[in-house]
């Protein structure tokens, strides 16, 4: 199964899409800023989804990840 990569998950339009790919049964990565890792990871919880924190202007972590997910 693909995993499906949500990033700005946290925020209104990212926890509305979210919402929507997990009510039509996709896996989930979800992934935001670290500033807002609570509600990323209240989300993830509600989701059953798996989450990360970056900041996407560090492009060597974040490309990092992204290989890794859903492995």
């Amino acid at each position: 199964m693909t995993t499906v990569l949500v990033t700005g998950a946290a925020g209104d339009i990212g926890t509305a899409i979210a919402e929507v790919l997990a009510r039509r049964a996709h896996r989930l990565a979800l992934a935001d800023h670290p500033d807002v890792s609570e509600p990323l990871g209240e989300l993830s919880r509600r989701l059953d989804a798996e989450s990360v924190t970056f900041d996407v202007t560090n492009e060597p972590p974040s490309s990092g990840w992204a290989r890794s997910a859903g492995s």
